[in-house]
């Protein structure tokens, strides 16, 4: 009896885990839309949804993404990049990527 309210317990428990994941992906697939668009508007209602969904699930770090905003940022310079790197700045504050590419374009610009 045990041994099946503990097996019913880790499929719930994994069943929970992989629609997490789906729905952190899903929330990732429209930013990533909204980069296709180019629109800093879009890209930044769909990162605060990320934000949300990331928060519902218990995602602690939102690291990979960060990263993935910052490496678009770098090939898209000017407001959208700008709007990108800021972005990447709230979802992981720790990430180096962020201050490297911040402070190459600072000093692009005689800073």
């Amino acid at each position: 009896m045990t041994q099946r309210l503990l097996c019913g317990v880790l499929i719930w428990v994994a069943a929970g885990s992989a629609s997490a994941a789906s729905s952190l992906n899903d929330a990732w697939l429209r930013v990533q839309l909204a980069l296709a668009s180019g629109s800093p508007e879009a890209l930044q209602e769909q990162t605060r949804e990320l934000q949300d969904v990331a928060a519902e699930v218990g995602a602690l770090r939102l690291t990979p993404y960060a990263t993935a905003l910052v490496t678009w940022a770098e090939l898209h310079p000017g407001d959208a990049g700008e709007v990108a790197l800021g972005l990447a700045r709230e979802l992981d504050a720790n990430l180096p990527a962020v201050s490297f590419l911040e402070a190459r374009w600072l000093w692009r610009g005689g800073a």
